[in-house]
């Protein structure tokens, strides 16, 4: 993958660059930690733990299988999206508008994604799938 994308090989031996010293730490180091900041429901744990709660982002649930979703609890505007992924997300800023059964679908489809991967990114392919709602944040500007 790295060949493809950059044009050589990397020297495993001696990684020279950040990107080939990354791609050798993820092979050959404990990525234990990187797992854990990785999954951005576990993290919230982490976080805590570190004293630094109070810069959490207001957690409305989790569920294993999007099905279970409780929408009736959800506030008009909130955030869906996996712990196991990157860019999977569903913004809603109108509740009465979010059309369920596709949101259910697509979460579902993302939970069983085997992120991680397609782009050699290990570390995710150890975090246990959820999902996550979220207080969502709109920029004020543009609303």
């Amino acid at each position: 993958m790295y060949k493809k994308q950059f044009g050589v090989a990397i020297d495993w031996a001696k990684p020279k660059n950040l990107i080939e010293k990354i791609y050798w730490l993820q092979l050959f180091s404990d990525t234990t930690l990187w797992t854990k900041c990785a999954d951005k429901y576990r993290v919230r744990q982490f976080v805590k733990d570190k004293g630094c709660s109070e810069i959490l982002n207001e957690l409305y649930g989790d569920w294993n299988n999007a099905k279970d979703i409780d929408w009736d609890s959800l506030p008009n505007s909130f955030v869906l999206k996996t712990n196991n992924s990157c860019g999977q997300i569903i913004l809603v800023k109108d509740k009465s508008q979010i059309n369920k059964a596709q949101a259910v679908k697509d979460l579902n489809q993302w939970l069983n994604f085997k992120y991680g991967y397609r782009d050699a990114q290990f570390h995710y392919t150890k975090i246990k799938p959820c999902i996550i709602a979220e207080k969502l944040f709109e920029n004020e500007a543009n609303p």
